[in-house]
């Protein structure tokens, strides 16, 4: 590019991002429509998802210095600052001072040395604690719904959900002795649940049950319900609800800190964190890891908007981030992913509960959290001595491997599965299974383009000579695997030609495996899978593949 448009391109850049920066402020405190509640009976599934009302409060008035708006300015609570004191003097003092500089004490974390203080002036702030840590108070929401943003294609899950996570059998008693800490809007009170549901904290006033966000009842149901209709992976854990999030689905950085210190303080195992924000902050970021190396497993989905960027606290360390997948384990269009993505969990259309007894089919991120949770849940009750966090970062070794082989940025480690991953320990089982179909585009770095083949071996015994046969329209290719260890994967890359994909609908790919031992495979049904593959002329691969026969 010549040396007069990039020197353009930097006077220009500073205003862009300033506009976006803006715009997506707008975004997050704008009013959207109010949820109306169904009008369904008891149980009666509704025809669209729950919508979930978002708005922030209004800005107030901004500082006595009138000070220019930053983009942090525009993610946080208007006027506040997060003060994290570096002794217990200096934090006693400031209680003193804040009074007498017409600061306003909003809340104290003392365990923290952590302040929650209000200004009209924020250089009179700084004068007084420049030498402490000030951090802005971020909001966070819960992710919007997904509109526009699923694939063509994509298949619900309904009622399936659980079957798809190997949670099968007598359930009664999965989750028994976990104490599961939802922070989120609250849970109403429905026949899905039973003494498992522990009385409510609220850290903000209950609204009218008439406006109840519902938020936090519709994604409790998938972890915890007990009503056979509505079936949780982990009926007989304990839910602990914190209400952090008000009516319109918002909360913020101090809300979340208190809310983790109530779970800490009644003994939660589990925190799950189902919404999210682009603000980072030490204070919660070091709370978050200091729990999880303490044993607390905590969730949060990676969001619904559907980029390359995984929202907090999804993106803190020490926490799992949850993205979302259809019923064909293919990820969806609106989950977003990209560092902090560790696994994903169904998200397409879950029958959950909501309101007083009335059923809904939900989809996104949030209930992607609790189904994944409860998968876990479920597994450490029938664990000794182990911590939730040893049962997950055990059970994620073993996941169902889906989109690239191995982690990834869009798909993690995979998905959990409950029988899979009770199997470690028992007799030799053989399961070959086939992951995915996945698109390599040009350019990337780690394998040639073009359409490939994931296969896994989900046994407990390794596979030797499995033929592996993929029918593109008119053409067969047959691909043999030699050996594969348990919980290994194989890739193998399709020999397709330009003429292949000028219909623009895709590719359609039907593979099937054959074992020398089929009667020994525990789950035949991911022996055969069939995609509609999309695949831009420009992915396809430039060279002779055949030689490429059982790439590992």
């Amino acid at each position: 590019m010549p040396d007069h448009s990039a020197s353009s391109l930097r006077f220009l850049l500073p205003g862009l991002a300033l506009i976006l920066s803006a715009f997506f402020a707008w975004f997050l405190i704008e009013d959207a429509s109010r949820e109306a509640p169904p009008e369904e009976s008891a149980l009666t599934p509704s025809s669209s998802p729950v919508a979930i009302p978002l708005a922030s409060p209004k800005q107030s008035g901004r500082a006595a210095t009138c000070s220019p708006l930053t983009r942090e300015d525009l993610l946080s609570v208007p006027n506040e600052r997060l003060i994290r004191f570096q002794t217990q003097d200096a934090y006693s003092r400031a209680l003193e001072l804040l009074a007498a500089h017409d600061l306003q004490n909003l809340g104290q974390l003392e365990d923290l040395l952590t302040l929650r203080v209000g200004y009209r002036d924020l250089s009179v702030l700084e004068d007084l604690f420049g030498e402490e840590e000030l951090f802005h108070n971020f909001y966070h929401r819960t992710p919007p719904l997904p509109e526009g943003g699923v694939q063509p294609g994509a298949v619900p899950f309904g009622n399936t959900a659980l079957s798809f996570l190997g949670v099968t059998g007598d359930r009664r008693n999965y989750g028994k002795g976990v104490r599961v800490a939802a922070l989120d809007s609250g849970i109403t009170p429905h026949l899905t649940f039973g003494e498992n549901l522990l009385p409510q904290i609220n850290l903000i006033p209950s609204p009218d049950p008439a406006l109840q966000n519902q938020h936090g009842t519709t994604i409790a149901g998938i972890l915890g319900g007990q009503d056979p209709r509505l079936p949780g992976a982990s009926p007989a854990a304990e839910i602990l609800p914190i209400r952090i999030i008000d009516e319109r689905g918002l909360t913020n950085d101090w809300l979340i800190l208190e809310g983790i210190s109530a779970a800490r303080d009644n003994g939660a195992d589990v925190l799950l964190m189902s919404f999210g924000g682009e603000g980072y902050n030490p204070v919660l970021a070091d709370e978050l890891l200091q729990l999880h190396q303490d044993g607390v497993a905590i969730f949060a989905p990676t969001g619904n908007q559907g980029t390359n960027q995984v929202l907090y606290p999804a993106g803190y360390e020490g926490v799992y981030g949850v993205g979302a997948i259809d019923a064909g384990g293919k990820r969806l269009d609106f989950s977003a992913y990209g560092p902090g993505t560790d696994l994903v969990a169904p998200g397409l259309s879950l029958q959950a509960p909501y309101g007083e007894d009335l059923v809904t089919a939900t989809s996104g991120t949030s209930i992607s959290v609790y189904a994944a949770a409860g998968v876990f849940v479920a597994e450490n009750s029938l664990q000794e001595n182990e911590t939730m966090v040893q049962t997950t970062e055990r059970h994620l070794r073993t996941a169902n491997d889906v989109g690239r082989p191995g982690y990834d940025s869009e798909t993690g480690a995979g998905v959990p599965h409950l029988d899979r991953a009770l199997r470690q320990d028992g007799p030799p089982v053989e399961d070959l299974a086939l992951s995915s179909h996945f698109v390599v585009p040009p350019g990337d770095e780690t394998s040639p383009p073009g359409v490939y083949v994931n296969i896994q071996n989900r046994g407990t015994t390794e596979v030797v000579n499995a033929t592996i046969t993929s029918k593109q329209d008119q053409t067969t290719t047959d691909f043999v695997v030699n050996s594969l260890a348990p919980n290994e994967t194989a890739a193998f890359l399709l020999p397709l030609g330009q003429d292949r994909i000028n219909d623009p609908a895709g590719l359609s790919i039907l593979t099937s495996i054959s074992s020398q031992n089929p009667k020994q495979d525990v789950d035949p049904q991911n022996n055969l899978r069939q995609d509609q593959v999309v695949l831009p002329a420009s992915a396809l691969p430039d060279s002779d593949v055949s030689s490429r026969k059982g790439r590992r």
